[in-house]
């Protein structure tokens, strides 16, 4: 009889769902198989109420699942993060937010879990990333010395999906729900300007990152640039977004066929085959 290991009981992993994401829960499951029989964990936050056969295999996967409404994304992680709070979850614990469409990789993982250990523990632990989209996918390298977790002219240099955190160093932080797309920039921001945060990079793929959601959009190109000036004004810091990036942006908002036109070409060129 086999037992169940505990590689990977220090990590959670929060994805937040809506009901159009519910179908693509098992494969989400099977994918990350590995962390569950691991010791991993998983949470589940869904805007609706699942229905009760799959609400039985997430739970026959040993996963959290939390059924509240809520506002958006980061009032979705917000809730995750309160439930965690109320748990037994120790201050060495990591968490990372992902979305369905996204896989943590398990040599990440790993890796990480290597020097993820007290009492010198990074606040957090990234590497790379994979970006895909139909069918094609884009490598993405991390700087050693991120500008995200700096002091000023913040830059979100980092992946999201898969970024590690380690719960003592954001349990008392929550993400601002004013923000449609930069609430996790705004997040890291704070974390930053409050303390003199560490962090260490794998030379490893964090995550396969699904680039055809709402921040790879032609919503987002107006959007981001009034955010990020929202972020800048919040707390008298520089971004080191490049002003030309920001007007680019507007511009291409403006023209939704040169917009598409350029993303397909920008993914044939700098994208293989995946």
């Amino acid at each position: 009889m086999s037992t169940k290991s505990n590689s990977y009981g220090g990590i959670w992993l929060i994805v937040a769902v809506v009901a159009s994401d519910y179908p693509n829960l098992p494969v989400f499951l099977d994918k990350h198989r590995w962390l569950c029989a691991g010791g991993g964990h998983l949470l589940f936050k869904a805007a609706s109420i699942v229905d009760d056969p799959l609400a039985k295999i997430i739970a026959a996967a040993g996963c959290e699942l939390l059924q509240v409404k809520d506002s958006g994304i980061y009032d979705a992680w917000n809730q995750a993060m309160d439930m965690l709070e109320s748990t037994t979850l120790t201050n060495d614990c990591y968490v990372a937010f992902l979305g369905i469409d996204d896989t943590i990789r398990e040599d990440y993982c790993l890796a990480a879990t290597r020097i993820a250990q007290p009492p010198t523990q990074p606040d957090f632990i990234y590497g790379n990333a994979l970006k895909v989209s139909n069918g094609r996918a884009k490598y993405q390298v991390s700087p050693l010395m991120p500008k995200l977790f700096g002091k000023n002219n913040y830059l979100f240099d980092v992946p999201h999906p898969g970024l590690l955190n380690r719960w003592e160093t954001i349990k008392k932080f929550r993400f601002d729900v004013r923000y449609q797309l930069a609430g996790d920039f705004d997040f890291y921001i704070r974390i930053a300007n409050s303390m003199d945060v560490t962090y260490a990079k794998m030379p490893k793929v964090q995550a396969i990152i699904g680039a055809d959601g709402m921040s790879n959009s032609l919503k987002a190109l107006e959007i981001y640039p009034r955010e990020w000036a929202m972020i800048a004004s919040s707390y008298q810091v520089s971004l080191a977004v490049p002003r030309f990036k920001i007007a680019l942006f507007r511009a291409l908002a403006t023209v939704p066929p040169l917009f598409n036109l350029l993303r397909r070409i920008a993914w044939l060129i700098r994208g293989r085959t995946y």
